[in-house]
């Protein structure tokens, strides 16, 4: 399907909670940021866009177990969302897991190689060993 975001139907509750937590989170307001983010995943499930918001806030919060749930949530419903594999690849490098981060990351930018900031996060990630297929 397609994913029309129509701006000016503000009666919409999920686009509305969607604003004000992108207002919050303008201001660093985490908490209230996520609550508001939360409120329209929860209208609007469908909506990856609302999920990958939801996760920026979670790494924000140092959540980034969470944010990796949210973040699997969004490519359940789009699975070529470079974007969310962006999000979830700077999560998994934030937790530790390196490995799987450089994985993730890999398969977003294979979708979207303009985004420079796939290169930006893949260089943060351990290299593989010589050998094991990596493409340097």
């Amino acid at each position: 399907g397609t994913f029309a975001l129509e701006f000016e139907n503000m009666s919409d509750p999920a686009v509305a909670a969607f604003e004000e937590g992108n207002q919050e989170f303008v201001k660093e307001n985490w908490a209230a940021a996520l609550q508001h983010f939360a409120r329209a995943c929860e209208l609007n499930p469908q909506q990856p866009d609302y999920l990958l918001h939801k996760a920026a806030v979670l790494s924000k919060m140092s959540n980034h177990g969470d944010a990796i749930v949210v973040c699997d949530a969004a490519i359940a419903i789009d699975p070529n969302s470079a974007k969310a594999y962006l999000r979830k690849g700077m999560a998994l490098l934030n937790s530790g897991q390196g490995d799987a981060a450089r994985e993730v990351l890999e398969r977003g930018q294979a979708m979207d190689p303009d985004n420079k900031s796939f290169a930006t996060w893949l260089k943060k990630c351990p290299q593989p060993p010589p050998g094991m297929g990596g493409l340097g």
